[in-house]
């Protein structure tokens, strides 16, 4: 098995780590609220790291975490003891020494890294181990969510000069194939109808732009700024960025009339994955036009995730009204975000496999 690969994914690289590495790794790990809830809870300080760093070098198979937006190192992993038949079920390798920057906590980035990981190392092994310490909750969590089985493993260890305990949880290659580590298409090309969705592309901004400009269509959102154009210049440079952006093109006329996004691809639970940054022609809206977009991302999206969310502003009816008649339930959950230099309530609707199904997108 090649413990040094390099792994390329929509939001990060991993490639073997590096001994020129060292300033930007230990940048990102001399955070010291990123080792809270760790065994080796000391690991931010300077020593201690540099022992890590050279057992990484020296062992083999450490990778460097790069965010490819930023070309930013962001942590780093391992591929660590394999073993070639260790208990009669065939090879296998531990994935583990992990640790990510705070700024890429969260479902997406871990699910990608241990998605390009695990999709390695599986061509070559029978499954995956993974070490957690037992009180770290969560490293369990973020485990559980992305499939992993708890196996009746236990390790004594010692971390930071005290006793600790390892539990062990497994992945193997039918777990992979059936679990939650679903790859999900952000930037396809959808047809229907009257509207064709394809990815979005730095060449479309006058035409795009031509459409934002006009007021009317943010009277009601809670970015009510967005037509003027250094605002939605960030808006759109963001949407290239984060990547899932999508063209909304008239099909009849073949111009651009809108744009939304697949983004925050969440692997826990079945999967969910938000459509949102939506916006259409005043010319376009409507029933027919709004159905026609949402049927066609919706579709896309649940053929690979169990749900999609919606965050709307708490006080745009408009849009309220529209995801309403297309069957989007609204939940308990709420967040206040920063919008226009304004604090800005947003509701979360959901639409899941059996609601689409039943609803009248379907009809």
């Amino acid at each position: 098995m090649d413990r040094q690969p390099v792994l390329e994914g929509e939001r990060l690289v991993l490639r073997p780590l590096r001994a020129d590495d060292w300033d930007a790794l230990f940048a990102v790990a001399s955070d010291r609220a990123l080792w809270a809830g760790h065994p080796a809870h000391d690991r931010w300080q300077e020593p201690v790291f540099r022992e890590y760093f050279g057992n990484a070098l020296a062992n083999g198979g450490a990778l460097a975490v790069i965010d490819r937006h930023r070309g930013a190192i962001v942590g780093a992993s391992q591929f660590h003891d394999y073993q070639p038949d260790e208990d009669g079920r065939g090879p296998s390798v531990e994935i583990g020494f992990t640790f990510l920057a705070r700024s890429h906590w969260g479902g997406a980035y871990n699910a990608e890294m241990k998605r390009l990981m695990l999709g390695h190392a599986l061509a070559s092994v029978t499954y995956v181990r993974f070490r957690i310490g037992d009180d770290n909750c969560r490293s369990r969590r973020a485990m559980e969510k992305i499939g992993g089985r708890l196996t009746d493993r236990r390790e004594p260890t010692v971390k930071a000069g005290k006793p600790s305990v390892n539990v062990v949880y497994e992945i193997d290659r039918a777990a992979f194939a059936a679990g939650p580590l679903v790859l999900l298409d952000r930037q396809p090309t959808l047809d229907g109808e009257h509207l064709l969705l394809r990815p979005l592309r730095e060449g479309d901004w006058d035409a795009l732009f031509a459409v934002a400009a006009d007021p009317l269509i943010w009277e009601q959102h809670p970015a009510h700024d967005r037509w003027q154009e250094p605002v939605f210049r960030a808006y759109f440079d963001d949407a290239l960025a984060q990547g899932g952006a999508l063209a909304v093109i008239d099909k009849q006329t073949g111009a651009i009339v809108g744009s939304s996004r697949f983004q925050g691809h969440d692997p826990a639970y079945g999967g969910s994955v938000e459509i949102g940054w939506t916006f259409v022609a005043r010319s376009h809206w409507g029933g027919a036009y709004n159905r026609e977009m949402k049927r066609l991302m919706l579709g896309h999206a649940l053929g690979s995730v169990e749900r999609v969310r919606f965050r709307v502003g708490e006080n745009n009816r408009r849009s309220r009204g529209a995801l309403e008649k297309i069957g989007g339930r609204l939940t308990d959950q709420t967040e206040q975000v920063e919008v226009a230099g304004q604090p800005a309530i947003h509701v979360i609707y959901e639409i899941d496999r059996a609601a689409f199904a039943a609803g009248p997108l379907s009809r």
